[in-house]
């Protein structure tokens, strides 16, 4: 009987992981990113590649990134973000967190999840997140990204310079630091 406990307990933890299967294959590094206007003009984002899945994804460094599921539920409870329903399928999550924020007292509290080939439809309050879905090479992407005065542009930024089969894109960091 305590076997069979332990292994239906096992189940529900390994079932309740909103990290995505291929999420521990995710590489982060920096790279430098030249807009080619002057020397004075080259930035660092971090780059996500998971080779798994053939992704990469350049951001901001205003993130604090999920590694593992146990980093994912500390992160989400520090950004203070309402709750997601039925969350599974997360490839990359990024937060603001308090801390970054203590740093950034200007900055946004942005909260994003990018969701690929999810099961189940999220269920969220839409007061707070917005989404936006894509289909690339066959799979379906979800972005899910905290509603504020520049989400919109954010998920842009996001969504511009996430790739599936991405060979080595360009990226294009001016829309995050010029204003015109």
């Amino acid at each position: 009987m305590k076997k069979l406990s332990c292994f239906i307990a096992f189940v529900l933890l390994v079932s309740c992981r909103p990290m995505h299967k291929y999420a521990k294959y995710n590489e982060y590094s920096r790279a430098d990113i030249n807009n080619n206007y002057s020397m004075k003009d080259q930035y660092y984002a971090i780059m996500i590649r998971n080779k798994k899945v053939d992704f990469i994804l350049y951001l901001s460094h205003n993130y604090d990134l999920a590694k593992n599921n146990r980093q994912f539920r500390r992160l989400k409870k520090s950004s203070g973000s309402p709750k997601i329903e039925d969350l599974e399928d997360v490839l990359v999550g990024g937060f603001t967190t308090k801390s970054h924020l203590e740093y950034f007292p200007e900055g946004p509290n942005e909260v994003f999840y990018i969701l690929l080939n999810p099961k189940k439809e999220p269920v969220f309050d839409t007061n707070y997140y917005t989404t936006r879905d894509t289909i690339i090479d066959g799979n379906v992407i979800k972005l899910i990204f905290t509603k504020d005065k520049r989400s919109e542009e954010s998920m842009q930024f996001i969504f511009d310079n996430m790739h599936i089969n991405y060979g080595r894109p360009e990226v294009d960091m001016k829309s995050m630091f010029y204003k015109e």
